[in-house]
């Protein structure tokens, strides 16, 4: 629409990032986002902010809504020192 304005933003810098591309309908991102959570389980990362998906391809109606997503969840070590006072 024509009300809508685009507006270049600033995103901040991130250390570390886990990503992981999604192909396939929009409707089924959440797929890919449960293999990457197994993923950070499995190596001990932690989510640190806030994910960040990058549209590569649109989603295409002659191939089935299929699209390409690259998600993007910053990350960090978990720390699984134990302090005591």
């Amino acid at each position: 629409s024509e009300d809508r304005i685009l507006t270049p933003r600033k995103l901040p810098a991130v250390d570390l990032m886990a990503t992981i591309v999604h192909v396939g309908p929009v409707s089924s991102s959440h797929t890919s986002y449960g293999l990457l959570a197994q993923w950070l389980e499995a190596n001990q990362y932690q989510i640190a902010g806030t994910a960040r998906e990058i549209l590569m391809q649109l989603p295409l109606r002659e191939k089935g809504d299929e699209a390409v997503i690259e998600l993007q969840l910053p990350v960090s070590k978990q720390d699984f020192s134990v302090h005591f006072l």
